[in-house]
């Protein structure tokens, strides 16, 4: 649910969820404390807990991170104070070199600290593939079998997880839970169907000549005489700048996007889109237009294309 739930709406995905999932995802203690005002009973596993925000997380019953000694004892420090357990998932550095113990004799002294602390409740132990490399995977995984063995010999009820949506298929089976990222709104996973679709419309209809410019600091130059239709949406709403030389779908045909995004409109040649007028729906997101070409068009992947959009969009949703 992280990022607000992948720019899908964590309020609307999560009351979706409630009573489905068996776990919930957040990046942070602030957002996990925001999903416990929608869920406040599924487990949520919080990835980086700052160890300012230990208190916090544990009061909302969080889970939080443990991803080397210091941050152990910040967090039994803060539950001491509050008289409260902690649920604790040990993070394993397998390879990606981000969060996680990488010094398995680090690791087995914090394991032997929080067995000894009796309001320390480590109910998992997780990494993260970086690649989708099965060799690789190979790999990180050896890493991590060896530090959950170790953590079952204390904690054998201890989930244990590795996968996000790259990983599902060849490793989801090998653990007790798999962290369905991406995957979730239908993209990274065969027969799914993708949950959003961006659209806008067209606000002004242009016929530009042969030599006339389109957009800011005469980025475009029509090489023929063409028609331009003027989009509502800009990058102070997602449109970032590197869609222009992308596609959007007007009347069931692609249609360029040409010029430099501003912040309110962007351009888009319509000349071969037949009866193209304003009103029209443009489709930037969604049939003909997949948010992997997208993102291949303009050099970036889907996650952040899925999360870029924000500012004065209007969000529907359909269940």
């Amino acid at each position: 649910m992280k990022a607000d739930a992948y720019g899908h709406g964590m309020k609307e995905v999560v009351s979706a969820l409630s009573g489905k999932a068996d776990y919930f995802g957040v990046h942070s203690v602030d957002e996990g404390v925001s999903l416990r005002t929608i869920d406040r009973h599924t487990p949520v596993l919080v990835f980086a807990a700052d160890a300012k925000d230990a208190e916090r997380g544990i009061e909302s019953g969080l889970t939080l991170t443990v991803s080397d000694e210091e941050f152990a004892k910040t967090a039994i420090f803060a539950a001491k104070k509050l008289r409260r357990g902690v649920k604790i998932h040990i993070a394993v550095n397998s390879g990606m070199n981000r969060f996680g113990f990488s010094d398995f004799c680090e690791f087995q002294r914090t394991l032997e600290y929080l067995k000894g602390e009796t309001l320390a409740d480590v109910t998992g132990i997780y990494s993260h593939f970086h690649t989708d490399n099965v060799q690789m995977m190979l790999s990180q995984r050896d890493i991590f079998d060896r530090y959950v063995q170790r953590t079952k010999d204390i904690y054998p009820d201890a989930i244990s997880h590795i996968s996000a949506t790259s990983g599902i298929k060849n490793f989801a089976a090998a653990y007790d839970m798999s962290r369905l990222g991406i995957g979730l709104y239908g993209v990274g996973l065969q027969n799914t169907r993708k949950a959003m679709s961006v659209t806008s419309s067209i606000a002004v209809i242009r016929r530009v000549q042969k030599g006339g410019y389109v957009g800011y600091s005469c980025q475009y130059r029509a090489e023929r005489d063409i028609t331009v239709a003027v989009v509502y949406g800009g990058y102070a709403d997602g449109i970032l700048r590197a869609f222009t030389g992308g596609y959007v779908s007007i009347r069931g045909k692609r249609a360029e996007i040409i010029g430099s995004i501003a912040m309110d409109v962007f351009f888009v040649d319509v000349t071969d889109v037949e009866g193209a007028s304003v009103g029209d729906s443009v489709v930037i997101i969604g049939d003909n237009v997949s948010v992997e070409s997208a993102a291949e068009n303009a050099g970036t992947i889907p996650y952040e294309i899925m999360t870029s959009f924000h500012g004065r969009i209007v969000r529907e949703y359909e269940r």
